[in-house]
């Protein structure tokens, strides 16, 4: 009897964040460039067994008193369980450990995960110890560096960071390393589509489209992003903006105008006057993920891309179907006052049980 208002409960809890996620998406149907945004519900009976790398884990757990959930979270937030990958800034292993670190922690191997998890879990201990056993400042600290979080006298106020620090908080929400109890919430984690939007024609000269696989180069003050929104402006000094004001980076770095008639090849060549000033610099990865309405940061490893093509005087626009979104919407809704007429029977039931039937001699 109680179990069906926990889940009830549980499925309340469920449709709240895609009522969330849902309007986040019909918000931005007009944002150019913005990708679709949904929720995957994990199995709330996973164990430790469910990862190759548990043993290791629970060992470093016991050794270093931490949390081997937040291992495991801080593991799949980093590398996905891939002991071989390697950030853009050359973060190794599957606890993404940069050279320094390693260096200091006496690692020869980062790649070896044995060490590497020890290494990370004995760096997370100190981060720990450091700021009081705040989880969310020593987490800061692991992305941003502890001289940040002591710099803002908290968590940094970099999107970078705080998306981190969430993206740690839902794969530890699974809790791997243990079953989890009737009266827990479902773990949910939030991803992107990446698929194409449509193009539109928009016939502007700063105005352009990937075709295909691909995104724009943007440095903003917390390093490069990317983006597959390609309105672009020009700012004061005539470099070549994004609507926030972030310069497009060419091959040569931030792309000058200075010149009448901008042309774009398909191939990403740029002419001004006729005369070749730059190439855009179109990157793909394996994994991306959102910083931003429009703008992406690389997780996973650099794709080579075979071929780009570029169309000036396009734009390409989200990838959300309203029609379809609105479907969502309505049948989440009905979903949530599902589970809220179920919580009120259940309720009811057990009230009268205690009420009535436990008062008959």
């Amino acid at each position: 009897m109680v179990s069906g208002i926990y889940k009830a409960r549980d499925g309340m809890y469920a449709g709240a964040r895609e009522l969330e996620v849902i309007a986040n998406n019909v918000a931005n149907i007009n944002t150019l460039g913005f990708k679709k945004e949904g929720l995957v519900f994990q199995s709330m009976l996973e164990k430790v067994s469910d990862t190759e790398w548990s043993p290791i884990i629970e060992k470093a757990a016991k050794k270093y008193n931490v949390d081997s959930n937040l291992i495991y979270a801080v593991m799949m937030a980093e590398s996905k369980g891939n002991p071989n990958a390697v950030s853009p800034k050359g973060a190794k292993g599957l606890m993404q450990l940069m050279d320094s670190v390693s260096n200091d922690l006496g690692i020869k191997n980062p790649f070896d995960p044995k060490a590497n998890i020890f290494g990370g879990t004995k760096y997370l201990s100190r981060l720990l110890n450091r700021f009081g056993e705040d989880e969310r400042l020593a987490l800061a600290a692991y992305n941003a560096g502890p001289e940040a979080v002591k710099k803002y006298d908290g968590v940094p106020p970099y999107k970078e960071t705080i998306n981190y620090i969430e993206r740690v908080s839902n794969f530890k929400s699974s809790k791997m390393f243990s079953e989890q109890p009737m009266n827990s919430l479902a773990p949910i984690v939030k991803f992107t589509d990446f698929k194409g939007g449509p193009l539109e024609h928009t016939q502007a000269p700063l105005d352009f489209a990937i075709q295909g696989k691909g995104l724009f180069a943007v440095r903003t003050p917390y390093g490069i992003k990317y983006t597959k929104c390609g309105s672009f402006e020009l700012d004061d000094n005539s470099i070549l903006v994004t609507h926030q004001g972030y310069p497009i980076i060419g091959e040569g770095g931030e792309i000058l105008i200075s010149g009448e008639r901008v042309n774009v090849s398909k191939d990403g060549s740029i002419f001004v006057d006729n005369e070749l000033i730059d190439n855009f610099n179109i990157k793909d990865f394996a994994e991306l993920q959102k910083w931003g309405e429009n703008l992406f940061e690389p997780i996973g490893k650099e794709i080579e891309l075979d071929k780009v093509r570029i169309l000036q005087g396009y734009v390409e626009k989200s990838n959300i179907e309203p029609t379809k979104e609105l479907v969502n919407l309505t049948e989440v809704s009905r979903r949530y006052e599902a589970c809220q007429r179920m919580i009120t029977v259940q309720d009811e039931t057990i009230s009268r049980l205690i009420n009535v039937v436990g008062r008959v001699k």
